[in-house]
């Protein structure tokens, strides 16, 4: 795995957790952690396209500065 920042291991180790809960407690330590690396990248990984999808389709319609939000 690339190296993560501490924001993205700290959610590793949440859905760990979570998921060594699920289990029992009982001894799936690694293939939980492991689980739980592989959907938190995943996530990560979709979101990362997700906003360059964003990215390209505003500046393809001419949006590409920030626009504030009136309320």
């Amino acid at each position: 795995m690339a190296k993560s920042t501490p924001v993205i291991q700290e959610q590793i180790r949440l859905r760990a957790y979570g998921l060594y809960q699920q289990h029992g407690w009982e001894g799936h330590e690694l293939d939980d952690w492991l689980q739980a690396e592989s959907e938190v990248t995943q996530q990560k990984a979709k979101t990362v396209i997700a906003q360059n999808l964003i990215l390209k389709e505003r500046k393809r319609h001419g949006l590409n500065r920030v626009t504030r939000r009136i309320v």
